[in-house]
């Protein structure tokens, strides 16, 4: 039982971690972090 609950916690985080990639590249973050992104390039 231990193995597997270990496996499926890795799993999970690994879920997590993928999902928030994507999220991150095409979901809010992107709308909102983006354009802070862009003028703090412009800036420098």
């Amino acid at each position: 039982m231990s193995k597997n609950m270990i496996i499926a916690a890795i799993v999970a985080a690994l879920a997590l971690v993928i999902i928030l990639l994507l999220s991150s590249g095409t979901g809010q973050d992107a709308e909102s972090g983006g354009d802070e992104d862009a003028a703090e390039q412009q800036d420098q």
